[in-house]
């Protein structure tokens, strides 16, 4: 989930660490849902409820505002409720891992690898939302539908919001087809899902990160 430009090059990393979040049917300053706002996050949970896994390719298009500026691909495993792999391969290499307690993002054009409390991560991101189905960690997030388009945005946000929006496949309801993460600054990151697999099993070594040798460590958890 890296990007050739360095604004880029951290935009999934910094998006999944990011304080503040995502169109809305309430204002972010009120801190108020609306009845309509409750029962579209509750119909969100119910489609997400019975996933335990999920697991298959991408395909990435990065634009600011309409100019196409990259694209990527790579692949991704999820397993509820705290663990995620997504592995850039193309254009430029990087691996990004939730392991429960634990978020490496680790780029190894520049030789480091950053770490992250995943609690703290969690609580305020709504990418990493879909790992755990828990109403405590929902609590902060406005949703709403709109256009076959679920959006997501944290309750309270400080400065500049960024959004998350999921859109299911059209033949199958319950499988996400389609990410797109939007910073609120122009820049946008448009994901594609293909070779999507649900409920199946995943090898426990793909949320396992060694730190390779020579690679330095940035360590920001507390």
């Amino acid at each position: 989930m890296t990007f050739k430009f360095l604004s880029h090059q951290r935009s999934i990393a910094s998006f999944l660490c990011m304080m503040g979040t995502l169109p809305f049917l309430v204002s972010a300053d009120t801190g108020i849902e609306t009845t309509e706002a409750q029962t579209a996050k509750q119909q969100l949970q119910d489609k997400l409820a019975d996933l335990q896994t999920l697991q298959g390719n991408f395909s990435q298009r990065v634009y600011d505002g309409h100019e196409l500026l990259q694209e990527g691909s790579g692949r991704f495993v999820l397993e509820r409720p705290a663990r995620l792999r997504w592995e850039t391969d193309a254009p430029d290499e990087s691996l990004l891992i939730a392991d429960g307690q634990t978020l490496w993002y680790y780029n190894p054009f520049i030789e480091q690898v950053s770490l992250f409390n995943q609690t703290d991560a969690m609580q305020a991101n709504p990418l990493l939302l879909l790992l755990d189905a828990q109403s405590d960690n929902w609590s902060t997030f406005h949703v709403s539908y709109a256009d076959d388009r679920w959006t997501v945005r944290e309750t309270e946000s400080a400065g500049i919001a960024a959004t998350l929006h999921l859109e299911f496949a059209q033949d199958d309801a319950q499988t996400l087809s389609r990410l797109i993460l939007d910073d609120g600054q122009g820049q946008r990151s448009e994901f594609a899902l293909a070779d999507v697999y649900k409920n199946q099993a995943v090898a426990p070594q793909s949320f396992h990160f060694d730190v390779p040798e020579g690679v330095d460590i940035d360590d920001q958890r507390d």
